[in-house]
């Protein structure tokens, strides 16, 4: 399911599919992951190994994770397109008392090798500045930060 609805899920689905967990619907989880036949695993070395040395970890991880069958093709990346327009979800939280929130905002830009370049040099030239301002000057929270994701 997570490869059909992407990697995100709000916070409260989170929260509600982990209080439905119990020990026991835990066991063989593993088991789906890794042996039903859909996991694909892929890994860089980098380093001072050899090819050989590469192989040998590739095949350790493999052997360990119980991988039995290699994909026949690697699936397609896809991606949603979401129409243009903002979506604002606020979620209360557990403790009316609390007096932090969180803020997180996320843009969807179309999937290109240009763009992601262009938001990486975006973030090197403002990121330290972005966390300047939030953080150091306005004390905005704790955690802060910026990145750009693909």
């Amino acid at each position: 399911e997570l490869s059909s609805k992407g990697g995100i899920f709000p916070s409260y689905k989170r929260y509600e599919t982990f209080k439905g967990l119990k020990r026991e619907s835990l066991s063989g989880v593993a088991g789906e992951i890794f042996h039903s036949g859909g996991c694909h695993v892929e890994g860089l070395v980098i380093g001072n190994m050899t090819a050989e040395d590469a192989s040998k970890l590739a095949a350790q991880l493999v052997d360990g994770l119980g991988l039995k069958t290699p994909l026949t093709e690697l699936p397609v990346r896809a991606e949603a397109k979401l129409p243009e327009g903002k979506t604002v979800w606020q979620l209360e939280g557990t403790d009316a008392e609390e007096p932090n929130h969180a803020v997180f905002l996320r843009m969807q830009m179309e999937e290109s090798i240009e763009t992601d370049m262009h938001l990486k040099l975006l973030n090197q030239i403002i990121g330290a500045k972005f966390f300047d301002v939030l953080r150091t000057q306005q004390q905005l929270g704790y955690i802060v930060s910026m990145a750009s994701y693909t």
